[in-house]
Formats: C-alpha cells, sequence, structure tokens
C-alpha cells in the first residue's frame, strides 16, 4: 500500500510539474492577460488560453500564491451544446512541492488529450494561425468579389438582365 501511494503521488506530482512548465513556456508567451491588478505592496496578473485545441487555461499569478484552472471544451450530443468542464484547479506558491489541488477531474482521457496538447502546442499553434490566416483571405475575396459584382448586378437589373 506505501508503495502504491508513493508510486502515485510521484506520477501526480510530475503531471503538475509538465503542467507548471507548459504554463511557464507556452501560455506565458502566447496567453492573453485579462487581468493586471497593481499595487504598492503586490501584483496580480491573470493570463488565459483560451479554447486550445479543446482546453482553456486560466492562470493566475499573484504576490501571495499562484492559481491554475484548465477546462475541457466539448460537445454534449444528447443536449446539442458545447460544453466547458474544469478538469484542474490548483494553487501553488513555489512549485509542485507546496501546491494544493482543489479539482482533479476522475476521468482519465482528459489528461492525455491535455499531455498531447501541451507536446504539440507550437504545431497546433502554427495551424490555428494558418486556419486563422485562410478564413481571413477567404472573407477579404468574398468581400473582394461582392465589391466587383454589386455594380454589374445593379446595372444588369436596369437593363433587364435580371
Amino acid at each position: 500500500m506505501t508503495a502504491e501511494l508513493k508510486k502515485r503521488i510521484k506520477e501526480r506530482e510530475a503531471f503538475l510539474k509538465q503542467i507548471l512548465d507548459f504554463l511557464d513556456s507556452f501560455v506565458l508567451k502566447h496567453g492573453r492577460v485579462t487581468e493586471r491588478d497593481e499595487s504598492s505592496s503586490s501584483t496580480k496578473v491573470v493570463r488565459e488560453l483560451e479554447n486550445f485545441n479543446h482546453f482553456s487555461f486560466r492562470w493566475c499569478i499573484g504576490h501571495h500564491s499562484n492559481n491554475v484552472e484548465i477546462y475541457r471544451h466539448g460537445y454534449d450530443r444528447q443536449y446539442m451544446h458545447d460544453y466547458r468542464l474544469k478538469v484542474l484547479s490548483m494553487t501553488y506558491w513555489q512549485g509542485v512541492e507546496d501546491c494544493q489541488v482543489g479539482v482533479f477531474s476522475r476521468e482519465s482521457d482528459w489528461q492525455k488529450e491535455l499531455l498531447e496538447t501541451m507536446s504539440n502546442a507550437e504545431a497546433i499553434l502554427a495551424r490555428q494561425i494558418a486556419d486563422k490566416q485562410r478564413q481571413q483571405a477567404e472573407a477579404e475575396e468574398a468581400k473582394r468579389h461582392y465589391r466587383e459584382m454589386a455594380p454589374l448586378q445593379e446595372r444588369a437589373r436596369k437593363l433587364g438582365l435580371l
């Protein structure tokens, strides 16, 4: 029993360490600052990375403690709506050694998906950027086409062609 518990603790700490490393390297760089509160004695900054490969990250860095929340996005076919489920909530001061986990979802598949997301984050980001650029280009093309067609259609209507 003791050996098994030690093994589980070590695995959980390693998993949480990977998350903190990801926040420190990726979310810090690509997340958006959604809140900033500076006073004479402390600073609090909230960074969020929304719906990144079906996960959202909320990271609150404060003077006294730091908080992490990770949400998993999905779609409920039965009720036909999107959902956002908190899969992890934790507070820490320096690192995993002094953390307190508030929520750790018992579903096991989210952990594997999160690890895959974190290990492929740069490729996922590049794909998301390319998709956004493609969508913007398509929207620009549609606008250009409309600007060209509107006068032609108006003239064709006046001539009784439409």
